[in-house]
C-alpha cells in the first residue's frame, strides 16, 4: 500500500486513508458524527469535536462520491 500515492482500506469497524503520501489517518466508524463532502474536500466530523478534511482534487468524482458514500454506510 506505500507504493500508491492514494491508497483507501476499510471494513465495518474503520477506514484507513492515506493521501498524497503525507497524510495517513485511521479512523473508527463508531467515532464519525457526520461527513461532507464539498469542492473537491472530504470533511469528516468526529463526536469529540475533531475534524478531518481530505483535499480529493487528485481522484476521480465518481471515487470521491464512493468515499463519501462507504463512510456515511458504514458510520451510521
Amino acid at each position: 500500500m506505500f507504493w500508491f500515492k492514494n491508497y483507501v482500506q476499510y471494513n465495518k469497524k474503520g477506514i484507513f486513508i492515506l493521501i498524497k503520501i503525507f497524510f495517513v489517518k485511521s479512523i473508527s466508524f463508531d467515532n464519525v458524527e457526520r461527513t461532507e463532502l464539498e469542492n473537491e474536500v472530504l470533511k469528516i466530523y468526529k463526536n469529540d469535536g475533531t475534524r478531518y478534511d481530505f483535499d480529493l482534487e487528485e481522484f476521480e468524482e465518481n471515487d470521491s462520491r464512493k468515499l463519501f458514500n462507504v463512510i456515511n454506510q458504514y458510520s451510521s
